[in-house]
């Protein structure tokens, strides 16, 4: 059940993010890029939260209302179901392989995610440490003034650092409750190039950027056998930048756009060595084609699709519920012996003692001529039923009878009958067999 939820979880929020990439590539200047963002944020609850959990109480009520097909979620119904096989080896039971295997990954599941966690935090506390600490350089008083300027300019009253250090070579952000801007030392002192800096920095910080960074890292971790984490990880990032840069452009409109794209193509060009899944750099990533796509937003007017973007964000939401449909708590577990198939059903039990064998309607069966199946299900009033359905059907609430399931076999020229306890659903047929009773031989069969 829960490996069921988590792949599920991990599937929904990865379909979003697969869908978002078809509606970035169609429709990039269509409208704003705060819808971009806003779609690709519609992701992070299908990734963190037991989504899946909820369809029992919006399927149900909305079949039961006839809005949604029953057939079409039976079939949906049960496609991850999970079957667990156990080998009896006297009074031992053993996991199957690929079993023992499952459960292997999800215990080291756990410490991958905490090893990821801890190493990241690590390198952040590390930068932090030397931005901070070791080398920090004086900041001018057009620096300082410049950033309250914008700060009020951008209507921002909560209070950001700022820090200059030769050890950083492009601008960025870092810290969540308590930001801090780091510039570097050689970053030109005019005020337009100072306006254009803490306008996105400005910017990452208002959107809370700093905080969805994290919650994609949290991601990562929880979902690290998910490729498809890292290209969403990667979308977040692009949709941030292009977020923030389109709202300097609002906010700033005497900003010439040339000198914008200018400064940004040219600390492009700088290495990182600051990198940080963390922090927020002002380049935010050096891949041509995510340039092209910033410089692009900035040059560009776009048309505002208003209703085009609700129409495609309701396409996302919906993709993420239906996969949720996918997910299915039924778990079945068979026991295999020597001899012979005993299988079980969660809080399904059979007491031997409350099936009355003393009837011994089974003479009957042994003294006919003909037995119509091969293997049929016999219940206390000795109706002859066909065996001929041992897996639960989808959405079926199960009603079990008592029974014994007799199979005729062919041994030469004689037969044998073997008894076992079951049980019987009389809604969708399904046979539940459980402890061997009796087996009768003859020499010749009579059958």
């Amino acid at each position: 059940m829960f490996e069921s939820l988590v792949f599920v979880m991990s599937l929904s929020g990865c379909l979003i993010s697969i869908f978002w990439h078809i509606i970035h590539r169609l429709y990039f200047l269509q409208f704003k890029a705060k819808w971009l963002r806003n779609m690709i944020l519609m992701a992070i609850p299908f990734f963190l939260l037991p989504v899946p959990l909820l369809r029992n109480f919006v399927s149900k009520p909305l079949m039961d209302a006839g809005i949604m097909p029953t057939p079409l979620v039976k079939e949906i119904e049960g496609v991850l179901d999970k079957t667990y096989i156990a080998l009896s080896q006297g009074n031992v039971a053993s996991l199957s392989s690929w079993e023992q295997l499952l459960l292997l990954v999800m215990g080291l599941a756990p410490i991958i995610s905490c090893a990821f966690i801890i190493h990241q935090a690590h390198i952040y506390l590390k930068l932090c440490v030397a931005i901070k600490h070791n080398v920090r350089l004086p900041l001018s008083q057009q620096e300082r003034k410049q950033l309250e300027k914008t700060k009020d300019k951008m209507q921002i009253h909560r209070e950001i650092g700022l820090i200059k250090s030769s050890m950083a070579t492009t601008p960025f952000t870092m810290g969540i409750i308590h930001p801090v801007i780091v510039i570097p030392a050689d970053l030109p002192a005019s005020k337009d190039t100072l306006c254009m800096v803490f306008s996105h920095e400005l910017a990452h910080i208002k959107h809370k950027d700093a905080l969805f960074t994290l919650i994609s890292c949290i991601i990562l971790a929880m979902h690290w056998y998910n490729p498809f984490c890292i290209i969403y990880l990667r979308a977040l990032k692009e949709a941030n930048e292009l977020y923030s840069d389109e709202t300097v452009m609002e906010i700033f409109p005497n900003i010439d756009r040339l000198s914008y794209c200018h400064l940004l193509i040219n600390l492009a060009n700088r290495e990182e060595p600051t990198k940080s899944m963390f922090t927020l750099n002002f380049n935010g990533g050096r891949a041509k084609r995510q340039l092209q796509r910033r410089l692009d937003n900035i040059i560009k007017d776009k048309k505002r699709h208003f209703r085009m973007a609700i129409a495609l964000s309701c396409i996302l939401l919906n993709v993420g519920l239906g996969s949720t449909l996918l997910y299915s708590d039924v778990e079945e577990v068979e026991i295999l012996n020597n001899k012979n198939t005993v299988t079980s059903e969660k809080e399904l039990r059979f007491n031997c003692t409350d099936f009355q064998t003393e009837n011994d309607y089974t003479a009957s069966i042994e003294n006919t001529d003909t037995i119509p199946y091969g293997k049929f299900f016999i219940d206390k009033e000795g109706n002859l039923l066909p065996c001929n359905n041992t897996k639960a059907t989808a959405l079926c609430k199960h009603s079990y009878v008592d029974g014994i399931v007799t199979n005729h076999k062919q041994i030469g020229n004689g037969c044998q009958l073997d008894y076992s306890y079951a049980k019987r659903c009389t809604t969708c047929n399904k046979t539940v067999i459980f402890d061997f009773y009796k087996t009768s031989t003859w020499p010749t069969c009579p059958h």
